[in-house]
C-alpha cells in the first residue's frame, strides 16, 4: 500500500513539474555542424542556359539535413578539391578560367560551372571532390572570427 502511495505521489509531482514548465525557460541547443563529402563525376553534370544566354553545366545533390533554418539563418559552405590533392577551395571560385558557383535550397545544393566567355559552354570538368558544411545560425554566431573560406579553420572551430 505504501508503495502505491509513493508511486501516485511521484506521478502527481512529475505531472505538476511538467505542467509548470513554460517555453521561456527552454534553452535552444543548436545541432552540431555537419559535413558531407561528394565526388562529382563528369557524367553528373548537365548543360543549362538561363534566360540571359548564360550557358554552363549544373548538378544537384540532396542533403536532407539542410533545413530551412540552416538555409535562412545559418551557413552552407561549399569547398571543391579540383586537383584531387586534398586541397579544398571555398566556392565561389575560379579555377582554370572556369567559374564554380553554388545555390542552396531546402534539402539540396546545386553546383554550377560557367565559362569565362559569355555564351560559350566551358570544358566539362573532370572528377571533383566536394565538401559541404552545414552550420546552424546560433552555432555560427558563437564563432564569429572563423575564416569561413578556410576549410581547416572551419573544421577546427566547429569540430568536424
Amino acid at each position: 500500500m505504501k508503495l502505491t502511495k509513493h508511486i501516485l505521489l511521484l506521478t502527481f509531482l512529475s505531472g505538476t513539474l511538467l505542467a509548470c514548465n513554460d517555453d521561456k525557460d527552454d534553452v535552444y541547443i543548436p545541432p552540431p555542424a555537419n559535413s558531407y563529402l561528394f565526388s562529382i563525376q563528369p557524367e553528373d553534370w548537365y548543360e543549362f542556359e538561363d534566360s540571359e544566354g548564360v550557358v554552363g553545366y549544373e548538378t544537384e545533390f540532396e542533403i536532407p539535413a539542410l533545413t530551412a533554418n540552416i538555409n535562412d539563418a545559418g551557413a552552407v559552405l561549399v569547398y571543391f578539391d579540383f586537383a584531387g590533392d586534398g586541397v579544398f577551395n571555398a566556392l565561389p571560385h575560379v579555377y582554370d578560367n572556369i567559374t564554380y558557383l553554388y545555390n542552396t535550397y531546402i534539402q539540396s545544393v546545386q553546383f554550377q560551372v560557367l565559362g569565362a566567355e559569355s555564351g560559350v559552354l566551358p570544358s566539362l570538368p573532370g572528377t571533383i571532390d566536394c565538401k559541404v558544411v552545414l552550420i546552424d545560425g546560433v552555432l555560427l554566431k558563437s564563432n564569429p572570427n572563423v575564416d569561413l573560406n578556410d576549410l581547416k579553420a572551419v573544421e577546427k572551430a566547429f569540430k568536424l
